[in-house]
């Protein structure tokens, strides 16, 4: 499973694109709750804000996540969860939003958000999250 840090990196050049590609290959199925489709699409404006890529690019790339993922999993189904858990971690419920569905499928979550995998140990989670690194990878 893997959260919006890790999806980005599929659609958008980014430093642990490769990581991201060579760590999820092994995968037999990729899955992430529905709420990934907003999150990366954000990040997608954002970039073309910044001058990154150009709006097209974000609007292909964004069409392009599903066909990536091979299960998109309704947040609504594990809100509840995601918010004690946001209290739990003292963490923003959208990350915890990711924990809630890992817990919920009984799989990992990868991420490349070393605070939210920081908060995920310090309560007990870290056998559910796993972090992405990449050589002169700094946050």
């Amino acid at each position: 499973m893997i959260d919006a840090n890790v999806a980005v990196k599929f659609v958008a050049a980014e430093p642990g694109q490769v990581e991201a590609f060579a760590r999820v290959s092994s995968e037999a199925t990729l899955v992430s709750p529905d709420w990934v489709l907003i999150e990366v699409g954000h990040a997608l404006w954002r970039k073309v804000r910044a001058g990154d890529i150009d709006r097209a690019m974000a609007e292909e790339s964004l069409k392009a996540l599903p066909t990536l993922l091979q299960s998109l999993t309704a947040s609504a189904k594990v809100i509840d969860r995601a918010q004690a858990l946001s209290f739990e971690l003292d963490h923003w419920l959208y990350d915890c939003l990711y924990l809630a569905t890992a817990i919920d499928l009984d799989t990992a979550l990868l991420t490349a958000d070393r605070k939210f995998w920081n908060a995920a140990k310090r309560a007990g989670y870290g056998a559910q999250v796993e972090l992405l690194t990449w050589p002169g990878m700094t946050s």
